[in-house]
């Protein structure tokens, strides 16, 4: 039992830790690494997935919703106009400072096939903020959390 629960918990664990974003299509620097309001940001991006092609095309559009950034991908049936370079510098503009989401919306199509299109990157911009100032909860209070939340739940499995 205690091994069971020890297992479980470090599952638990790495979803507290990890956000969802984590797994992606995509790789994506931005530069300056810690942008100011009305600085010009640049997105850089590398494909991580084999499935798409090796070339990355231009924007289709980068429009902001809210607080995400949201960056189109058109990719066709062939790259010939696409980037040759394990990695593509996308020029995303500037922004006012705050908290963004970043999104890369793929859309793939064929001669025969209709556009399909997803969200194939979702993280973090912070602009004109230090990062560290944000708070965040610590592996150890996480931790807490779950074994208070796990306790509560063993006790009323064991009263049903």
């Amino acid at each position: 039992m205690k091994a069971r629960l020890s297992s479980l918990i470090l599952l638990l664990c790495s979803f507290i830790t990890f956000p969802a974003w984590a797994i992606t299509s995509f790789s994506v620097q931005f530069i300056p690494s810690s942008p100011q309001p009305g600085s010009d940001i640049t997105a850089r991006v590398a494909s991580l997935l084999s499935s798409l092609p090796a070339c990355l095309p231009a924007a289709t559009s980068i429009n902001l919703s809210g607080t995400t950034i949201t960056m189109r991908l058109d990719y066709g049936d062939t790259c010939g106009t696409g980037s040759p370079l394990p990695y593509r510098d996308y020029p995303l503009g500037p922004y006012a400072a705050g908290s963004y989401t970043f999104a890369i919306n793929v859309c793939v199509s064929g001669p025969t096939s209709p556009v399909t299109c997803g969200i194939e990157y979702q993280g973090p911009l912070v602009v004109g903020t230090n990062i560290s100032s944000i708070p965040v909860l610590s592996l150890c209070a996480s931790v807490a959390t779950l074994l208070g939340m796990l306790t509560i739940g063993m006790r009323k499995l064991r009263m049903s």
